[in-house]
């Protein structure tokens, strides 16, 4: 896995939190 889909990853999570 790179760095760039960790970072996506971690900013669908974030996203997903949001929109609960």
């Amino acid at each position: 896995m790179t760095i760039t889909a960790v970072k996506w990853e971690s900013l669908c999570f974030r996203l997903r939190w949001v929109q609960r």
